[in-house]
């Protein structure tokens, strides 16, 4: 018997990887669910029909329970249910969804008008003002409509003053002089939690002893609104001007130059009647009146001699110009007759080194030639020019009885007064300064930027100079930095002709609070977390900034928004989104398809093993798809003999069939729609599954050798039908 030789060869199969993906960006829309929106908006209008069968006042309350709802919501939320919800949802759409053409009722007591006092001497200043008070959640309409109503013989209309800045920004106003009326309209709604002052002037010319009626009605959108009326009478006091001695002083009741006086101020300064005049014209103007009684008789022979004096306290300076001296009127106190130049001397006191003292001599009544009476009364008017808005001005009225040799009777009489400018409207002659009030917290300003920090949006135009913002300095001594409270700041800047512009403003510093955390988040397209996450923490109002991070397999898709911003007293979240790779996490080596007996017949080989699994991982997003395909790059040939087995590698595809793996072309052996971003094994079954990886070999083609061929895996992405 022939005994039979068992010859022996090997098969082995190399593996050559190669990743080929086109990666595809992908926009991510971020969608908000409407559900909540349309239960609302269901639960509106059921809440509308209600009430619009209420009356108005039901309507009011209707808005602060709304409010009161809201409040409850806030605080019970985790067990509120979800009628009250929609009820408080509802009383909110009432406001803003289903009435948005209707105009809420203004809330009573958000329009007052006051005036400045209710007596007043006659030819003093009568002050308005038209206070509008707005809380949220209400709003004052653009249109309404106040209606002051003066009787045209208590003040003069023809001089009424408007140069409040408030009147300009917040009204159109027009003067009925003939209906008495002074009407201020609305321009723009006004909403929000505010209250706007405006203020008008004008001059009390009534009957003295006479009390006049003032009223206020406001209406709106054709309803008439509550108006509170703080001083709804005008009484002229009797005494005009008031009497103080034989010698008394006051302002700009004359109807002659300057006409920039305003008023008495509320309060007196540092003790003394002060005079308000408006920053139109930089003149102060001063009368000074003796013997208005007519009580006091001077000797024969002796006449009045005035004297005033004016200084500035601070910063300023006052100037008496030839035209100043030219411009002094002396007049009967009683008739008004003026008193003819010929009749009195005016001249100044050389000594005085800042030439700001004036004196006038009338002259008797025998020089006069009965002209001045020795029990007459008279007044003299006397100005100057002041360079500085913001400081006072005292002057000094003082009056003698002066001999005929020129010398005076000891105990001249005198009267102080302190003068200054309003703080409020344009000006032609001071530059415009424009200052805000401004908040810090602890730490923001220190001595290297506190200047440029309080200057900053503060401006100041000239007529003849232009924008002079840059010439505005600030005093800030009185600013502590580093302790919270309120503190004065003065700026000021100074035009070409020398004239000073003044104002003040409040710098708040706070206690620096903790911020709530600024939590930096990193995620893939799924919103899966792909990194750490980071925590930012800091102060409120500190800025704050983040960064993205440099993921493996991961590429920036899409920066946040809010990456830089600065800490509130609410957690904010900053969120990083990531675009993920298609992958190969590894792949076998080596193949072995065992050892086998030569034969002459067809012989068809299972896989024996593999070093390592074939896995894939799919880091993009959810429903993206993907294909694995293979091709021999090169057939099994002998390693010894170098001869070719001629050998076929075949693959079954459950979706395609047994496909034969060739050098010709690649061949699908995996398809996948991704729904995780775990590791695809796609390897798991070609040992346990005997048909899914074979190799075929031809009868009477394999010699003793070790036979070995290298595949090629392709990745690639697929673009999913739709």
């Amino acid at each position: 018997m022939k005994s039979s030789t068992y010859k022996k060869f090997v098969l082995l199969s190399s593996v050559f990887l190669t990743l080929s993906v086109a990666n595809n960006l992908v926009t991510i829309v971020h969608a908000e669910t409407t559900d909540q929106t349309t239960l609302s908006s269901k639960a509106t209008k059921t809440k509308t029909t209600q009430t619009s069968e209420n009356s108005s006042d039901q309507t009011s309350t209707s808005v602060k329970e709304s409010k009161e709802k809201n409040i409850s919501s806030s605080i019970i939320a985790e067990t509120a249910t979800s009628a009250t919800e929609n009820e408080t949802k509802a009383d909110d759409a009432i406001k803003k969804d289903v009435l948005p053409r209707i105009t809420p009722k203004i809330a009573t007591g958000s329009v007052s008008y006051k005036a400045n006092s209710s007596v007043y001497t006659l030819n003093t200043t009568y002050t308005g003002t038209v206070t509008l008070t707005n809380k949220d959640g209400d709003s004052i309409p653009a249109g309404t409509t106040i209606v002051i109503s003066i009787p045209t013989e208590a003040i003069d209309y023809s001089a009424i003053d408007l140069t409040d800045e408030n009147i300009s920004s917040y009204f159109d106003v027009t003067i009925d002089k003939n209906a008495g009326t002074i009407t201020f309209v609305v321009k723009n709604d006004i909403v929000g939690d505010t209250t706007i002052s405006a203020d008008f002037h004008t001059k009390v010319i009534g009957n003295t002893g006479t009390t006049y009626n003032v009223s206020a009605t406001t209406t709106s959108n054709g309803q008439d609104i509550p108006t509170i009326v703080g001083t709804p009478k005008l009484t002229v006091d009797t005494n005009t001007p008031p009497i103080y001695d034989y010698v008394n002083s006051y302002w700009g009741i004359s109807d002659g130059t300057p006409g920039n006086f305003v008023g008495k101020d509320g309060s007196n300064v540092g003790g003394l009647p002060t005079g308000n005049f408006t920053r139109t014209s930089d003149v102060i103007q001063n009368f000074i009146q003796v013997n208005y009684s007519g009580e006091n008789i001077l000797p024969a022979d002796c006449f009045y001699r005035f004297a005033w004096y004016i200084e500035p306290i601070g910063n300023g300076k006052v100037t008496i110009t030839d035209e100043d001296i030219a411009n002094i009127v002396v007049r009967d106190t009683i008739t008004q007759a003026v008193i003819p130049k010929q009749y009195y001397k005016v001249y100044r006191d050389a000594t005085k080194p800042d030439n700001n003292e004036i004196w006038i001599d009338l002259q008797s009544e025998k020089t006069s030639g009965g002209y001045i009476k020795r029990d007459g009364s008279y007044e003299a008017s006397v100005s100057a020019h002041a360079n500085n808005d913001s400081i006072t001005y005292p002057s000094q009225s003082y009056i003698y009885m002066a001999t005929a040799n020129g010398g005076n009777i000891a105990g001249g009489k005198h009267f102080d007064l302190n003068n200054q400018f309003l703080t409020t409207g344009d000006s032609t002659v001071f530059a415009n300064l424009s200052v805000e009030d401004k908040t810090f917290y602890v730490g923001d300003l220190t001595a290297a930027n506190i200047k440029e920090k309080l200057l900053k949006n503060i401006v100041a135009k000239d007529t003849n100079d232009g924008d002079i913002s840059s010439q505005v300095t600030v005093d800030d001594s009185q600013v502590q930095a580093d302790t919270p409270g309120k503190y004065k700041v003065t700026y000021s800047v100074t035009n070409s002709t020398g004239h000073i512009s003044t104002k003040t403003a409040t710098v708040t510093i706070l206690e620096r609070k903790d911020g709530a955390p600024v939590t930096v988040e990193y995620v893939d397209e799924d919103g899966n977390d792909i990194a750490e996450k980071d925590v930012l923490n800091g102060k409120v109002d500190d800025p704050y900034t983040s960064q993205a991070k440099t993921i493996d397999n991961y590429t920036l898709l899409k920066e946040p928004d809010n990456k830089e911003g600065k800490f509130t007293d609410k957690a904010q979240t900053v969120t990083y989104i990531y675009q993920g790779k298609l992958l190969f996490v590894d792949a076998p080596t080596k193949l072995q398809f065992g050892e086998h007996t030569i034969s002459a017949k067809d012989e068809t080989y299972s896989l024996k093993s593999l070093d390592k699994n074939l896995l894939i991982k799919d880091l993009r997003k959810n429903g993206s798809t993907w294909s694995l395909t293979a091709k021999l790059n090169q057939a099994f040939i002998g390693t010894t003999t170098s001869k070719k087995l001629g050998a076929t590698l075949y693959y079954m595809n459950p979706s395609q069939g047994k496909q034969a793996i060739t050098t010709d072309e690649s061949v699908v052996i995996h398809n996948q729609t991704t729904s995780d971003h775990e590791e695809q094994n796609v390897s798991q079954d070609w040992q346990s599954k005997a048909d899914t990886l074979q190799l075929f070999v031809p009868g009477g083609k394999a010699v003793v050798d070790t036979y070995d061929a290298t595949i090629e895996w392709d990745l690639n992405d697929v673009v999913p039908n739709e």
